[in-house]
Formats: C-alpha cells, sequence, structure tokens
C-alpha cells in the first residue's frame, strides 16, 4: 500500500496492517484533484530524505537514509545547529547511486572535513553577501553529486542569463529563490498539504489519498485499489471526514445546517468510507473537527438512513439483508456509472475485475456475484411493497384490496415509469439496471431457507441455486398463480392472460409485517420451448378517482393464512425459470434524445419499402404542405385495395411534450368489393415527452393495430414511431394477413351471391345452389339431413348469415371506393 509520508512529503511502501496510518475520505472537486503523476513530478525537484530547514522534519531511519553515526563520524564533530540552518535553500538531488559517503565508506575524515569547511564559507558568503551568480555556481551538495540533465540545463541557462547582457534582468529584478521543500511549493493542492498538516499534528507519520496514492494509469494497481479500499479504511487508526462545503462555525444539529445537506453524504464512495473505519472524525473546510462518528452517530443515521449497529460496529454487515445494504447506497451518486457497482464492492465482500466502459453492466455483473456467494432473495424485493394489509389475515380477504375500484396486472411500461418518475415500472428482468429501485427497501430484512421451507410447510424444497445460461439465469422458484391471492374481480388482467401471472414467493420479509413472505409479481410469456422466462410486473390497485388514487405496487406480503389455503389446494408449485438479462441499452447518446422538437418530419426507410414491396404494397409517404403543416400522408398501394394512413401530430410544451394521430382507411379497388370491409372508426394514438436530463425521448414508440375483415381473410396494419433525430422519426409498418374459418368464407360467399342477385330476397334454389358450391369448393363432405334445419336458416325463417341479411339491406346503397376507418 503506498502512503504519503506526511513529515517529507514522498512515497512510501507499507503493509497497512503493521503501521498506523491516517485516511481521507473527502469528495473530489469539480476542477479535479491532483494524482498520483503530478504529485510525482513535484516531489523530484526536492531530496525529500534531507532535513527541511524551515520546518524541522526528519525522515525516519531507513534503509536508503543513513543514520547520523554513519553521515558524522563519531571522530568529526557534527555541525552546529546554526550552521545546519544556513544550509542553501536549494538542496540538488542525491545521484541515482544513493548517498555518496555511504556508498564510500573508506572516505577519510580529513576529507570530509575539509568539504564542511567549505561549504560553511560558501554558506556565509551565501547569507551575507547573496551574489545571485554565486549562489548557482557554489556546490550544495556532496561533491560527488552529479547533477541531473534538468538541473545542468536549468542551472546553464539561468548562469548564460547573467553572462548575457541582453539577457541581464533590470534593476529591481531579481531572480526568485526556489521554494525548501515541497510544502511551499505552490503547485502542490491545498487539500493534500493541509490533509498532511492535521495528520502530522495528530502524531501520524503516514497518511493515504486516494486521488494522489493511486497510480490510475494503470489498470491492475486501479482493480488492486478498488478492491481492497474498503479493507485499506478499515485498517486505519482515524479517518478524517473533509466536508468541503460546511463553513466553520456550523451547528451539525440545527435543522437547516450545511452538514446535513453535505454533498459527501450523497456520494457513492463516502458509504464504505463512513461504515468501514472505527474512528471518524468530520473536518470543516478549514479543517477544523465538527465532531466523531460516535458523538454524531444519531444525526449521522438519521441523514444516510443507515442503523447505528452498522456505523458503530456492533454488527456485521453480514447480519444485514442484501436490500438493506443496497437502500443506502440507493440515493447516492457518482460521476461513472461503472463506480456505482464498484463502490459497493466491500459492502458485500465481493472481489471483481474492474472494466470501465461496461457502463450498467457493472451493476449487473455485481448482483450476479452477489446471488451466486449471498443467500439472501432480497436482491429481487426492490419496488413499492404493498403494506396496507393485516399480516394476520389472507390476502384474498383484505378490506383494502376488496374495497379497491379496480386492480390490474401490468407489464413493465417505460411512458408510465418516466411520467410517475417511477423507474421499477419500466424493468422487465428480476435483475434490476438502476441503484435506485431498492430506495424503498430499507425495511427488509431476509428469512433462512429452513425457516421458507418450514413455513411453507415443503420439505422437498431444496436450497436456491443459481446457474450462468446463455438465456439467462437458471433457478428454481415457488410460485403462486396470482389469480388465488386477490379477490375475485371481473377483470383483473390486463393484456396478458391470467394463467401466466404469478407471485414468485422469496426468502425475505418487512419487518413491519414479521411471518409474511414477500411475493414479487411476475408473469411467464408462453415459451416457444422450454425455456421459460420470468419477467417483472407490478399492480396498479385503484381506491378512488383521479390518478392520485391510483398505488403502483411490485411486491404483496403472504400471511401465514394465504400460504396455508393455497398450500391446501395445491396452488403452490416449484417452476425452473430463467432470469432474463437486461436488454442491451441503446448507444444513441441521451444528451441527443434531450433536445426539444421545432416540429416532427416523419421517414420511411428503404428496408421498409423493400419488405412492403415483397407483400405486394407500394409505399408513398407525403410531406406536410401549406394547408396543412402538421399532417403527414401515408399511402399502401396493392392490387386489390389501398390503405391510407393520416399522421397529425401536436406539439407542447415548447416542443417538449409530443402527441401523434393516426386514422387509418383502406379504400377496394372493385366497385362491387366495396361493402366487404368491417371496421370501426377509432384512431390510434402515441404520446411521449422529454424532462431534459431525467428522461430523454423514447427509442420506440410501441406498435398500435388496426383490424380490417375483407372478405375471405383479415388484414392487420401494425403502426409504430422510432426516434431518429430531434424533430424526425422513422415511420414502422407492417401488413399482416390472416385466412378466415371456413364458416366466414362461406357466409361471405352467400352475400356476394344475393347482392350479384340485385334482389333482396333470392330464390331458395339458387340459394341451395350457392350453398352447395361453396361447400363442395372447400370440400365439406356433410351429407344433407332432410330433417335437419338448413345450416344458413334462421328462426324467422329468411336464410343466409346475420351479416348476408346485412349485406343485402345495405347492398344497393353502398358506393364504390367508400373509405372505412378502422379499430385500433
Amino acid at each position: 500500500m503506498r502512503f504519503l509520508d506526511t513529515r517529507t512529503g514522498e512515497f512510501i511502501e507499507r503493509d497497512p496492517k503493521a503501521t498506523k496510518y491516517a485516511i481521507l475520505s473527502h469528495t473530489w472537486d469539480k476542477e479535479g484533484e491532483q494524482s498520483y503523476k503530478e504529485l510525482r513530478k513535484i516531489q523530484k525537484r526536492y531530496d525529500l530524505k534531507a532535513q527541511c530547514p524551515l520546518h524541522g522534519y526528519k525522515s525516519p531511519p531507513s534503509s536508503s537514509t543513513a543514520s547520523p553515526e554513519a553521515v558524522h563520524p563519531p571522530s568529526v564533530p557534527a555541525p552546529s545547529s546554526t550552521v545546519e540552518s544556513a544550509a542553501p535553500l536549494h538542496r540538488a538531488r542525491p545521484a541515482e547511486g544513493g548517498n555518496a559517503r555511504k556508498d564510500n565508506p573508506m572516505m577519510g575524515a580529513r576529507r570530509a572535513r575539509v568539504h564542511r569547511c567549505l561549504n560553511t564559507v560558501g554558506q556565509f558568503i551565501l547569507l551575507v553577501l547573496r551574489p545571485p551568480c554565486l549562489q548557482l555556481l557554489l556546490p550544495s551538495g556532496p561533491p560527488e553529486h552529479t547533477p541531473s540533465p534538468e538541473e545542468s540545463h536549468m542551472s546553464t541557462g539561468i548562469v548564460e542569463r547573467f553572462r548575457d547582457p541582453l539577457l541581464r534582468p533590470a534593476d529591481g529584478d531579481r531572480l526568485k529563490t526556489p521554494p525548501c521543500c515541497i510544502w511551499d511549493d505552490p503547485e502542490l493542492s491545498p487539500k493534500i498539504r493541509d490533509a498532511c498538516r492535521v495528520a502530522r499534528e495528530a502524531g501520524y507519520n503516514f497518511l493515504w489519498i486516494d486521488s494522489c496514492c493511486i497510480d490510475k494509469t494503470s489498470s491492475s494497481e486501479s482493480t488492486e485499489s478498488i478492491n481492497s479500499m474498503y479493507q485499506w479504511y478499515g485498517h486505519a487508526t482515524e479517518c478524517y471526514a473533509f466536508l468541503a462545503d460546511v463553513p466553520p462555525g456550523d451547528d451539525p444539529r440545527s435543522p437547516e445546517s450545511k452538514f446535513r445537506s453535505s454533498r459527501w453524504f450523497r456520494r457513492g464512495w463516502t458509504l464504505q468510507e463512513l461504515i468501514s473505519p472505527s474512528k471518524v472524525k468530520f473536518l470543516s473546510n478549514d479543517w477544523n473537527i465538527i465532531g466523531t462518528k460516535h458523538i454524531l452517530v444519531d444525526l449521522v443515521e438519521e441523514i444516510t438512513g443507515i442503523p447505528d449497529e452498522s456505523l458503530l460496529h456492533k454488527k456485521s454487515l453480514d447480519e444485514f439483508s442484501v436490500a438493506q445494504r443496497l437502500s443506502w447506497a440507493a440515493k447516492r451518486k457518482t460521476t461513472r456509472v461503472e463506480d456505482r457497482a464498484y463502490s459497493l464492492l466491500g459492502i458485500f465482500n465481493i472481489n471483481m475485475p474492474t472494466l470501465y466502459g461496461e457502463g450498467h453492466h457493472a451493476f449487473r455483473r455485481l448482483q450476479e456475484e452477489i446471488v451466486q456467494r449471498v443467500p439472501d432473495q432480497s436482491l429481487f424485493a426492490w419496488g413499492h411493497v404493498y403494506a396496507d394489509l393485516d399480516a394476520r389475515e389472507d390476502l384474498a380477504q383484505c378490506p383494502s384490496l376488496q374495497a379497491a375500484i379496480d386492480i390490474r396486472c401490468r407489464e413493465s411500461n417505460v411512458f408510465l415509469a418516466r411520467f410517475l418518475r417511477d423507474h421499477s415500472l419500466s424493468e422487465k428482468s428480476l435483475f434490476s439496471t438502476q441503484l435506485e429501485m431498492w430506495a424503498y427497501s430499507g425495511d427488509i430484512r431476509a428469512v433462512s431457507h429452513s425457516d421458507v421451507s418450514r413455513r411453507l410447510q415443503l420439505p422437498h424444497l431444496r436450497a436456491t441455486r443459481y446457474t450462468s445460461t446463455p438465456h439467462g439465469i437458471e433457478t428454481q422458484l415457488p410460485l403462486i398463480p396470482l389469480v388465488h391471492c386477490l379477490p375475485q374481480s371481473e377483470e383483473p388482467y390486463f393484456k396478458i392472460p391470467e394463467r401466466q401471472w404469478y407471485l414468485a414467493i422469496l426468502g425475505c420479509e418487512l419487518t413491519a409485517h414479521p411471518g409474511a413472505l414477500l411475493g414479487r409479481v411476475c408473469h411467464i410469456p408462453p415459451p416457444e420451448s422450454d425455456v421459460q422466462y420470468l419477467h417483472s410486473g407490478h399492480l396498479r390497485i385503484t381506491s378512488g378517482t383521479g390518478w392520485q388514487r391510483e398505488k403502483y405496487v411490485s411486491l404483496l406480503p403472504l400471511p401465514l393464512e394465504t400460504i396455508e389455503r393455497c398450500r391446501e389446494h395445491d396452488h403452490i408449485m416449484l417452476k425452473t425459470v430463467y432470469i432474463s438479462r437486461p436488454e442491451r441499452a441503446s448507444t444513441q447518446s441521451h444528451s441527443y434524445r434531450r433536445h426539444p422538437h421545432k416540429t416532427i418530419n416523419l421517414l420511411l426507410r428503404r428496408k421498409t419499402r423493400d419488405a412492403l414491396r415483397t407483400q405486394g404494397y407500394t409505399a408513398e409517404l407525403r410531406r406536410p404542405d401549406e394547408g396543412h403543416p402538421t399532417t403527414h400522408w401515408l399511402t399502401l398501394s396493392c392490387d386489390d385495395h389501398t390503405i391510407a394512413v393520416e399522421y397529425r401530430h401536436t406539439l407542447e410544451e415548447h416542443g417538449r411534450w409530443l402527441d401523434v394521430e393516426a386514422d387509418v382507411k383502406i379504400r377496394r379497388h372493385a366497385p362491387d368489393r366495396a361493402g366487404d370491409i368491417e371496421a370501426d372508426r377509432s384512431p390510434v394514438t402515441w404520446r411521449d415527452f422529454t424532462l431534459g436530463l431525467s428522461s430523454p425521448w423514447i427509442l420506440s414508440l410501441d406498435m398500435k393495430e388496426v383490424a380490417f375483415t375483407l372478405a375471405t381473410e383479415k388484414l392487420i396494419v401494425k403502426l409504430g414511431l422510432d426516434f431518429a433525430a430531434p424533430s424526425h422519426y422513422f415511420v414502422r409498418v407492417d401488413i399482416v394477413t390472416e385466412t378466415l374459418p371456413v364458416e366466414s368464407s362461406a357466409s361471405l360467399q352467400l352475400v356476394q351471391g344475393a347482392q350479384a342477385e340485385g334482389s333482396g330476397a333470392g330464390d331458395e334454389v339458387e340459394e341451395q345452389d350457392i350453398g352447395a358450391q361453396v361447400r363442395a369448393s372447400e370440400g365439406d363432405v356433410l351429407q344433407p339431413d332432410d330433417d335437419a334445419p338448413h345450416p344458413m336458416q334462421h328462426s324467422d325463417g329468411t336464410t343466409g348469415p346475420l351479416e348476408a341479411r346485412q349485406g343485402e339491406e345495405r347492398g344497393a346503397d353502398t358506393k364504390p371506393d367508400e373509405e372505412v376507418d378502422g379499430e385500433r
């Protein structure tokens, strides 16, 4: 471990376990901190192992520094303090070979005495006469010293300046005397200088500062330091927490104190710097003590939410659940995205390589390491918990749920998450990509596997294992169908069938509801193979009018009564599922998607045109004109029909709120087939907004479907929008054709036959012939039955389906090329 000597300012390698040292915890300045390379450049200007005359510091004896007896033999008296204090203000560095006197032990006392006499005379001349040129020409060190190329170049340049009259300084311009030691160097960071002074006055010879004691240009050293930092802070005798934004004299217990709002309590790296050291002193911006962690422990707990048992090391960190430890860091920020994960390595006692540039994947790797090494399922207990219930009553009989107006299951929704500013609603995987998800998990504690097995009364329940596969993390979880846990409702599910919604039972519980295991709302899509993905979901519980009365929850406590009822009816099942990895984020810059729109220009990709062309459609996109500045027209034409889409957009809030509406119409080319179209009149809409830094424009707006029924087939038009650039969107179009069942096909052919006759009531014989032709053409092998009613006959005596009769009634009024709106 590389330390900074508080007396000489040099770097020294020491074993942290066998060294008494102090450590500095601080927030980095916006202008940057002095790095290891920059400090080494300053150190090279000085002989750090020599005595500094202005401060009287002496470096500790070491193998590289000669003892006083070696420098001044007993037969030769050492120079007096007066002469020593008159040493030249600028000492040259010793040669690479070390101290010449030590390297030549046979040097005689006479030679050493002569050298000291000459050196004393030279020092006297420098102090009394102070000639500038002579100060540079007289030796300032041992005669065996060979100046470095940098020093030789500096000395030669200055001497030449005085020799040349054109370069000689003017009257009053004196050559400035360089600083005597590193502490007087103006390029030295004031933070390093003051931190060493405070540690030195407290009796610490060594200090560790992360900004300058780590060579960040070395990836191996940076990785080693990050993985060892928690232990280094723990081995420190004392930690100084420098609060640069707290003025002197600030009362930390005042409600409006700067101490409470200090930036130090909101940074990610300072979490382990607060917990790991046994002694922490808080310093104001003038480096005076505000208080200690032991004295202000109640206030620090109030500010950070960290229990005093953890701050004062009354409990081990392993006694706190994973969700609790993540909640301590949920509201903290880091400059680099990867540091949000790397700053938690010591909190979970995990070592893993650091790969700057991987982005949010670093936090995903951290979660995978946690599930492999920490037997705690509270890692999946992120999001909101529905705690408005009694843990002693059945969940299906909960009064608050029974009184709810509506209960709906919802998938992950990016737009809703941004609108409500709740990122938990946008997560699809049980592994979250955002550390903020655990902000509400501070009251969740872990439950051991044996206790979970006892509560569920499942003796065959094995300890949870997690296996990494190309499909995600494979594991086995106990699940309960959600329909058996909630009160009965007419339509409690949305989009996804109810048989796919479950509550995944986790080995954790709320401290306010002991004994009730937490169940996570999730759903399993129909698998295309034997791989069953477990996706996260949430419940929308509406208890009144207005969106303020809506609650979005991801976790439900499961009382023992609910578990016993589900176990009696064999509703608890063990399923092998796969926890999918989060989708790869787009490489498009978020800052590019934060600019407001000035107008909207729709574009049609070439690959979209080619895909439509393979389906027999010719696409044409017409831009807005003077009469319709906010309207685009998309036309899709084939041999049988033409689809017309009219896009209308509206921009509000200075271009930060976008609404797009599309009307879809279809027109048959054949005049006698214009009435075969069935659809509703409802346009499709999209909505998006940006809040600047907090939420950019969505990359892909959802696909909307419009369905039409055309004779023997059903036509589905899918429309979507993709963000291309500020004020520009790509149009997504896909057309799907589905063949109608046999009954519908026969009915439509009867309609066409009846319309061709031109009369409201066709001949019964002709209808039977048409029906026979239809059955023959479709391969119908049913034999006629005289006793059975005609398959197309109704109770009123008419024949043909209801659609046929309606077609006959409106057949004469149907006009060619009639446009019919589509349904959403």
